[in-house]
């Protein structure tokens, strides 16, 4: 079946309405970006974002439970790529460095609430499952911003 955008295109239309809106107003009001109000746009991106990760990330994992797939892994790998998609394409599309790729633990916070879902949904349902997961990628995410929480990294050029 092809994807829900094109059964029902207005949640993209949306979508793509709210991002020329504030494509529009920033651009108009770039000397905004630059004052308190600029900080606060700021942060209210990046919790739309650490929510847009969690819900995704969750509809994820729905999508191929509902499917029929059942492999513990493969639920994982879904919800991340499911997850991280969205703003891997996003950053992509702003010549940006993929936010996934250098910032606060991102993918982390999707496998820990993806874990969750697969482990709580035989305990609590569906609908209890997808708030409290979802709602954890949110925290740690968010958390993971507030606290500059990163991974390790490797020091130095890797030659391969």
């Amino acid at each position: 079946t092809p994807p829900s955008m094109f059964k029902a295109p207005s949640y993209t239309i949306i979508a793509i309405v709210v991002s020329v809106l504030l494509f529009v107003i920033v651009y108009m009001k770039r000397d905004m970006m630059k004052t308190t109000w600029g900080v606060l746009f700021d942060k209210a991106v990046a919790i739309c974002d650490a929510a847009g990760l969690g819900i995704f990330t969750i509809v994820g994992i729905r999508t191929a439970l509902e499917a029929g797939y059942t492999q513990r892994f493969l639920l994982l790998f879904v919800a991340l790529v499911t997850g991280i998609g969205g703003g891997l394409i996003r950053d992509i599309l702003a010549m940006s460095k993929p936010y996934v790729l250098t910032k606060h633990i991102y993918a982390l916070a999707c496998l820990a609430g993806a874990a969750c879902y697969i482990i709580i949904l035989p305990y609590v349902g569906d609908l209890t499952g997808t708030i409290i997961s979802a709602s954890l990628v949110i925290i740690i995410r968010l958390l993971a911003m507030h606290y500059r929480w990163n991974l390790p990294r490797v020091k130095g050029k890797i030659d391969v």
